[in-house]
């Protein structure tokens, strides 16, 4: 559901952040992980879900990597987050919404009205929305409950069409492999690579060990995804990686996400613990929240 209210939101008004319609598949690299894509197969099933699974012949078909098997997610979408949040910036300023940019809030008192503490001065409000996500448990709220884990991506130099010949994929269908500690791949509009995953960080914050660090970046990381990039695209050896980045995914203990009024905390509304499902997931909550806010539905 949160897809599709994505893909209605960018067709209505207009949102220019390169979606593309393409299923996604969840590879299998072990026989281990094709016994378990089956089970995910007959429970989607059971919930009404139509998600083939592929074996590993018809993988060779449509994925530039070897795997036993892969589940199609066939109702997925890509596009390009930070795209999407400057044409949300620009659609709330044409509704007449002021934005204050770079104004770092130190922290808040829950009450009637809520106060918010900023870097030189106060703001109070009847209600506040926290969409903070990982870096939420630094004011104090939700800690231990939204845990901030790094993830780290590298992205190729544009791939000329020769190069992109090298390898099998003919769908430009976007991976991620099943497992625990996973990679993912996918093609950008102008063909290069994006890969990220491998393993996760946490680290805990500085002086305070309940509310996690923030803004972490490991080299090791990067040099990782590097050497398992060159596993899995052997023929792309002289594909040089131009970009790295690293950001703070909000986890959760049971992998669901937090949306509502904290316990103890009034005035203060939450939509965090996305789970690196934020894209989809965080976009379409904003209707939820408005929801919410408005007394039109229940946490």
């Amino acid at each position: 559901q949160a897809v599709n209210q994505v893909k209605a939101l960018v067709a209505s008004e207009g949102i220019a952040c390169d979606l593309e319609e393409t299923p996604q598949v969840k590879a299998a690299v072990t026989e281990r992980h094709a016994v378990a894509l089956q089970a995910e197969v007959a429970m989607l099933e059971h919930l009404g879900f139509a998600a083939p699974c592929h074996d590993a012949g018809a993988m060779a078909r449509i994925a530039p990597v070897p795997y036993e098997a892969g589940l199609c997610y066939p109702h997925s979408a890509l596009l390009n987050p930070v795209l999407l949040c400057r044409e949300l910036k620009r659609i709330v300023l044409a509704a007449g919404v002021r934005v204050h940019e770079r104004t770092p809030v130190r922290g808040l008192t829950p009450g009637n009205p809520v106060t918010i503490a900023l870097g030189d001065g106060t703001l109070t409000a009847r209600r506040v929305v926290l969409a903070t996500n990982a870096y939420t448990a630094q004011l104090g709220l939700l800690q231990g409950q939204v845990i901030p884990i790094h993830t780290h991506v590298i992205q190729t130099e544009r791939l000329s069409d020769a190069q992109l010949a090298r390898v099998n994929w003919p769908r430009r269908t976007p991976f991620f492999e099943a497992g625990r500690i996973f990679n993912y791949f996918r093609l950008t509009p102008d063909n290069r690579i994006l890969f990220g995953g491998g393993r996760p960080l946490y680290k805990s914050g500085e002086g305070d060990r309940r509310s996690g660090a923030t803004d972490v970046a490991d080299p090791r990381v990067w040099q990782a995804q590097a050497e398992m990039f060159s596993r899995r695209f052997p023929a792309l050896a002289d594909v040089a990686i131009s970009k790295r980045w690293s950001g703070a995914v909000g986890m959760t203990a049971d992998h669901l996400p937090i949306v509502g009024e904290p316990d103890g905390v009034p005035g203060v509304f939450f939509a965090g613990g996305w789970n690196g499902h934020g894209v989809a997931m965080a976009t379409a909550s904003g209707a939820t929240i408005a929801e919410l806010m408005l007394g039109r539905g229940a946490a």
